[in-house]
């Protein structure tokens, strides 16, 4: 099944389960080195739903990992945290829109 299309899309993926909707990280290897590289999406019903991570770090040519949950993630109220390399190890959380 295939997720997104859009650049160089597919390397360094990390999928994480809840209930029955995965989410999964994963790089845009085009854009590696920006601020635009690490993408995300997850399932809605038969459709997928992704875009860019917004970032305030360059993204490096290493792996990503993603935890997904429907409570507090790390004390935080977020939907999703990303964990990717940049200089250091770093990690990003999205909190659905209201």
């Amino acid at each position: 099944e295939i997720v997104d299309r859009n650049g160089s899309v597919g390397s360094w993926c990390d999928i994480y389960l809840v209930g029955t909707t995965p989410y999964i990280s994963y790089h845009n290897t085009s854009m590696i080195s920006t601020f635009y590289g690490l993408k995300c999406a997850y399932k809605v019903g038969s459709n997928w739903e992704y875009g860019v991570v917004p970032l305030n770090t360059f993204i490096n040519n290493k792996r990503t990992s993603i935890v997904a949950s429907t409570g507090n993630i790390e004390g935080r109220t977020a939907d999703v945290a990303i964990g990717f390399a940049s200089n250091y190890f770093e990690i990003t959380f999205l909190k659905r829109e209201e």
